[in-house]
């Protein structure tokens, strides 16, 4: 037997698809720093998660206003520290979080940050780029970047949160926070402490 809690509020997914354009900015940025406590606590602890979605984040309960918890752990993986530096000096934390080498693609395409889509480099940071096109999209009820037709695969060079439509529809510090979560460049994001 394998004893767990009952999370009875349903996905996020759910919820996101049936108020799909009608989530108030402030409850998609609770949600937000919700599933953003769960990537910090992963990340902590010393893995990526790597399939985050609104799929795999759960409601404690029914109630208005209850918490996200971050579930589905099989696309995770360890970060891998390396012993690089001769002295303190030479120490970068911003390498540490790096997970390389994978021999697998992991997460879910739309979702899915470029570098993990070019199966480059992973990093906590993949995360975070993951909650910020949950949050687009529960800000603006679609995604921030056009997909192919057959796969939905994201075609990356088509990311767009500045167009005239996203301007009107997001508060300045909705975008530029945004634009820091979904940059294309995995050093130019935040963590998800940050």
């Amino acid at each position: 037997y394998i004893v767990t809690n009952a999370y009875t509020g349903g996905e996020l997914y759910d919820y996101v698809s049936d108020n799909l354009g009608e989530i108030e900015p402030r409850r998609a940025f609770q949600l937000g720093l919700d599933m953003l406590r769960g990537l910090e606590a992963c990340h902590m602890a010393g893995f990526a998660h790597l399939d985050v979605k609104p799929e795999n984040f759960m409601f404690k309960t029914g109630g208005i206003g209850a918490p996200l918890v971050l579930v589905d752990f099989g696309s995770s993986e360890p970060f891998v520290k390396k012993t690089y530096a001769e002295t303190s000096d030479d120490y970068d934390p911003d390498k540490d979080d790096e997970i390389t080498d994978l021999e697998r693609l992991t997460g879910t395409a739309m979702y899915m940050s470029p570098e993990v889509a070019l199966a480059t480099k992973f990093s906590s940071r993949s995360d975070v780029w993951s909650v910020g096109v949950t949050l687009f999209i529960m800000l603006t009820g679609d995604l921030p970047y056009e997909t192919t037709k057959d796969t939905k695969d994201p075609v990356f060079e088509t990311l767009d949160t500045e167009n005239a439509a996203i301007k009107k529809m997001l508060h300045p510090r909705a975008r530029d926070l945004l634009n820091n979560m979904m940059h294309l460049d995995s050093g130019q994001r935040s963590s998800a402490t940050e």
